[in-house]
């Protein structure tokens, strides 16, 4: 059964996603018959009332109302991990709808999902520029579905999804595997430094987060950052965009050509290897099992495989040299196994986020001797 709603004008644009998602109940008037929408159920009138539950499996129509039914089952705070986890990958399915929807106004980037992150803010703690205070870890790791060319948004930060322009028929994808490992501090304009992330309070272990590699621990402070070669600009009244700071592990990597291209447009596979003894850095393959009708199929499982590490614009990759800074970001999966790595770029002593990640072994990448460095995010 399918309500039409989702091919309609009203479906693909970029306000509606909010009236959709914070509304308790809708009603809906078609062409043809009147919906009512709420958080469990829908209502079909054309010739006989019709009820259709949500999450039955003979539903096929608007299911894009994640938002009331995660704030239906989770009324108590604080939210246990797994609970406030959960919400996070809800959110994450909410700004992939959202951006690829469109908008009259570039500039209402930020207004059109702001209802999404108040209504969640007392779960998941304040959002700072489109990321929630408790999802740091994962919505920092944001990549375009496409490997089309993506460029920046003056106004905002390169670490937040809303920094970039997305192709048209374009949209963010974030993974919702990841796992917390750092430590996030903003930076403002003021030099006044607020802890806006404990990685441990995403733990699924904060015995193993106690654990973790050194290159990964000690909070950032001002003795840090007045060390660091940052120029007048960057705390000036014109420099008003904030700044992520942590300290993680990071590794230089030579980009080299695969033999296969990438599936979709313009984009091509890449390995990375050592600059100097040109050794390849495996990455891990994820699948996914799930059930469905009876059938089993595979999920979440951990493979090492030696496939190339990630994938770049033709365009991008061209004109930069082949050696490119990344850093651990996440820990890719509870079991620690492998890690979550992030594209940078440098500009006079503050590095920028590349939309590129990548997924690798936790073990191969220490076999590359990386270094713990402070990184100031802009």
């Amino acid at each position: 059964m399918s309500n039409g709603m989702e091919y309609c004008v009203w479906s693909k644009r970029g306000w509606t996603l909010q009236e959709l998602v914070c509304s308790r109940r809708m009603i809906v008037f078609q062409e043809s018959k009147v919906l009512f929408l709420c958080a469990k159920a829908q209502w079909d009138e054309d010739i006989c009332l019709e009820e259709w539950i949500i999450d039955s499996p003979s539903y096929e129509g608007h299911k894009t109302q994640p938002l009331l039914r995660m704030l239906d089952d989770w009324s108590r705070l604080p939210l246990p991990y797994e609970q406030r986890r959960h919400m996070l990958q809800g959110l994450a399915s909410l700004l992939e709808q959202y951006t690829s929807r469109t908008l009259s106004y570039d500039d209402d980037i930020l207004n059109a999902f702001a209802g999404v992150g108040e209504i969640l803010e007392p779960y998941l703690g304040r959002p700072h520029w489109g990321v929630p205070a408790s999802g740091f870890y994962m919505f920092l790791q944001f990549e375009n579905w496409s490997s089309q060319l993506v460029k920046r948004r003056k106004g905002y930060p390169s670490w937040s999804w809303r920094g970039w322009h997305l192709p048209k028929g374009d949209k963010i994808y974030i993974d919702g595997a990841a796992e917390a490992l750092l430590d996030f501090h903003l930076l403002h304009r003021d030099s006044k430094l607020m802890l806006v992330l404990d990685g441990r309070s995403m733990s699924s272990s904060e015995e193993q987060y106690d654990q973790r590699h050194p290159h990964f621990e000690g909070r950032v402070g001002r003795e840090d950052i007045i060390s660091l070669p940052l120029t007048a600009y960057h705390f000036s009244a014109r420099s008003h965009l904030p700044f992520v700071a942590f300290y993680t592990s990071c590794a230089v990597f030579r980009i080299s050509d695969a033999p296969e291209r990438y599936s979709r447009d313009t984009g091509r596979w890449f390995d990375l290897r050592h600059p100097s003894s040109g050794k390849k850095l495996k990455t891990v393959a994820r699948t996914t099992t799930y059930k469905e009708s009876g059938e089993v199929y595979k999920d979440y499982e951990i493979e090492r495989i030696t496939r190339s590490a990630l994938t770049l614009n033709e365009d991008w990759s061209k004109d930069r040299p082949r050696d490119q800074e990344f850093i651990v970001i996440a820990y890719g999966n509870h079991e620690k196994s492998w890690s979550r790595l992030m594209l940078i770029e440098w500009t006079d002593g503050i590095a920028y986020r590349v939309p590129v990640t990548a997924t690798v072994s936790a073990v191969d990448w220490w076999t590359f001797k990386p270094m713990r460095k402070l990184i100031v995010l802009g």
